[in-house]
């Protein structure tokens, strides 16, 4: 019509195999027809941001490792129906189906979705704390729980926390432990230097010490609940053990107290 032309893509196959090579592992803990909950890999985008440059997203890996959908209402690629910070590694769930997406995301908005987290912190927490600070005027609440502490030459003592995010704002695990003064090792971003630590420089060679290690949610289709777990990284529990290890080295050298 008044010589416009108009070009029709026809998606032919839901979930169709995508070209190319599988960037990335990612370990598939369950999966249906209607949603699969799997390991986002720590140093992996969620979705694309154009700044970074970077092209392969947990978003474009989901079709490499995840079964093409026969039920009604099929998606044409899996789709993450939440995100975590590029740092971050740990359970996600994705969406196969649009009414799996729709009763997803309403479990996350009705905060029926259980979350929690591990996280390596500087400094001693010794009790549990629950912060209710707003964040980029939206209502934030998280409860953290200590479950050990080790002594350690560069924090004095770092601990390992158990997190629970009553919602879901940006950063929002980062940054309420900052506001309590103990920020999560391999941070760059929220760093000692804000709360009077300095010498809490990141560590270059550990990463961001947070994974989410648990996810409950009912499934879209039959409303039975499912819970899910995933074990940090061994790199979490060495780094705890050699801290101590080098404390306690220099204490029976007679370098400290």
């Amino acid at each position: 019509r008044g010589g416009e032309v108009f070009l029709v893509q026809h998606r032919s196959q839901p979930g169709h195999a995508p070209v190319g090579e599988k960037p990335f592992d990612m370990d598939v803990i369950f999966e249906d027809d209607h949603l699969a909950i799997f390991v986002k890999p720590q140093g992996v985008m969620t979705h694309r941001h154009r700044p970074s440059g970077q092209s392969a997203t947990v978003k474009s890996g989901l079709a490499y490792v995840l079964a093409p959908t026969r039920a009604e209402g099929a998606l044409f690629r899996p789709v993450p129906c939440h995100r975590l910070d590029m740092g971050t590694g740990g359970l996600m769930v994705a969406a196969k189906t649009s009414n799996a997406v729709s009763s997803i995301h309403e479990q996350f908005r009705d905060r029926l979705v259980d979350k929690e987290y591990t996280a390596i912190v500087a400094g001693k927490m010794e009790q549990e704390a629950s912060v209710d600070l707003a964040l980029s005027g939206l209502e934030a609440q998280t409860r953290f729980s200590p479950r050990e502490s080790m002594r350690s030459l560069k924090y004095g003592w770092v601990t390992k926390v158990v997190c629970y995010p009553l919602t879901g704002r940006k950063h929002q695990i980062r940054r309420h432990l900052l506001h309590l003064a103990h920020p999560i090792i391999g941070d760059a971003r929220y760093t000692g230097l804000s709360v009077g630590h300095p010498e809490w420089t990141p560590e270059e060679d550990c990463g961001l010490m947070l994974w989410a290690s648990r996810l409950a949610l009912s499934h879209p289709v039959d409303a039975r609940r499912m819970t899910f777990e995933s074990e940090p990284p061994a790199k979490f529990g060495s780094f705890l053990t050699q801290e101590e290890d080098r404390f306690r080295k220099l204490v029976n050298e007679g370098h400290a107290e």
